[in-house]
């Protein structure tokens, strides 16, 4: 820093060269740094951020992604720019010790000329709550998702969101109905709710439809705004039909994988069996026999055969594909999805099905918490049951399926709308994620399912 000149003025680093810096988003103890820069004679030579009251700056230039800004390269008359001269640019910078503590950061922009500006950045702190979600995705406009981006910018962003997004006090635990069974439950059941309020009304009459059940029926509540909704429906509706059912809530949003780890600590039961809301139960003896399978030694998890409402398969287990053109984003196929269910057999001929959905999984909470749950490292629902499934696996542990019929998946009923882009976006973010944790696992070579009946 000693060498350089400080400049008063942006128009006096070099002539041809402008940028701004557009906002400076702290999270935690990570900041988001984004803005724009028309630099056609390639004359930055660094771009570093001070720390305030310390001589300590970091190099920013190597951590920042370049994107295309159409309204960037109009303002300038630049159409066909590319982005080595007019760009748009995000970093995050990871674990910035004080974070908390600054209102604002020194950013210094350093010229080829030796010229320097610093740009003092007023902080906005943003809270790691879904609705700050696509404000952080879209500060990066287009959609074009690579190993590059994601490593230096959404994968960062998506571990600072996990970390902070940690909110798991009780604001609610309640039961209405008294059971019907003495003594710890035979299956604890765990329906997370997030957005709308209507399946615990559809949930209740269903199980309640089965009769005499020894299941504890938890509705784990993640959306704040619906705790009072769901809490009045359950009540009503436990008492119309005879059920008893209990109602849990965080004092915060804890997203898919948050809110079944904190209701599985709640549970009593042994056993848990955790289900999407818009997944039903039309019959006990799946269930049963999943039971009785994890009594056995080396029994990890168990899934099931779903079928749609027009008894077409949904659900039959889950392979591992390749996303289209990036042979490092694995995905994760539903083999058969839309054959009718009557010409499936247990056990197809070449079954590549290796994993299990969590849209209807059951595991014993000991082998659930040896595993330690579902990974939070995931946004919104991708990637947690392929993960739990490796984790099981890992651990030598085998994967079963019940193909005898009686459930049903309506499928993503549970996530609120989106827009089909930013929808993508986090599948392929969570991708990534996941590939780089699995992919060499996954290459070994996984067992196949055990087919229980």
């Amino acid at each position: 820093m000693a060498s350089i000149n400080i400049v008063k003025t942006k128009s006096e680093l070099a002539e041809g060269l402008y940028f701004n810096v557009e906002g400076l988003k702290r999270v935690g103890e990570t900041f988001v740094l984004h803005g724009w820069i028309v630099d056609p004679d390639k004359q930055i030579r660094s771009i570093l951020i001070s720390k305030p009251g310390t001589p300590r700056t970091f190099e920013l230039s190597d951590k920042m992604v370049r994107f295309a800004r159409a309204d960037v390269n109009s303002a300038y008359n630049a159409p066909q720019a590319s982005t080595q001269t007019h760009y748009g640019f995000a970093v995050v910078l990871e674990d910035f010790p004080g974070a908390k503590d600054f209102q604002n950061l020194g950013v210094v922009f350093i010229a080829a000329n030796g010229n320097a500006f610093v740009e003092n950045v007023e902080i906005n702190t943003v809270s790691a709550t879904a609705e700050n979600v696509p404000q952080l995705l879209g500060i990066i406009p287009d959609s074009l998702i690579d190993s590059e981006r994601c490593k230096k910018y959404y994968s960062p962003l998506f571990d600072v969101l996990a970390k902070e997004a940690h909110v798991a006090e009780i604001a609610l635990d309640e039961v209405y109905g008294e059971p019907s069974y003495e003594g710890p439950p035979e299956l604890s059941v765990i329906i997370p709710l997030y957005g709308d309020t209507r399946f615990e009304q559809i949930q209740i009459p269903a199980f309640a439809a089965l009769r005499s059940l020894q299941w504890e029926l938890i509705f784990a509540v993640d959306d704040p705004r619906i705790v009072s909704s769901v809490r009045d429906n359950v009540k009503r509706l436990s008492g119309l039909y005879g059920l008893t059912v209990r109602v849990v809530a965080p004092s915060g949003n804890l997203g898919f994988s948050g809110i079944n780890n904190f209701a599985a600590s709640l549970a009593n039961s042994a056993n848990l069996l955790f289900l999407n809301s818009d997944c039903f139960v039309g019959d006990v003896s799946p269930i049963q026999q999943a039971i009785q399978w994890l009594q056995a030694e080396g029994s990890g998890a168990v899934g099931f055969r779903l079928t749609y409402a027009d008894r077409t398969i949904q659900h039959d287990g889950m392979s591992i594909s390749k996303f289209e053109g990036h042979n490092d984003f694995l995905l994760n196929d539903h083999p058969r999805r839309g054959l009718p269910v009557n010409l499936i057999p247990l056990k197809p001929p070449k079954d590549d099905a290796r994993l299990l959905t969590a849209a209807c999984l059951m595991m014993s909470k000991a082998n659930f918490e040896m595993v330690g749950g579902f990974n939070r490292a995931y946004l919104r629902g991708d990637f947690e049951d392929s993960d739990l499934c490796l984790k099981i696996i890992e651990k030598g542990l085998k994967l079963g399926i019940v193909r005898s019929t009686g459930l049903f998946h309506l499928e993503r009923q549970t996530i609120a709308a989106q827009e089909g882009g930013l929808r993508t976006k986090i599948t392929l973010i969570n991708s990534y994620i996941y590939s780089q944790k699995w992919l060499s696992f996954i290459q070994k070579g996984l067992p196949t399912l055990e087919v229980i009946a």
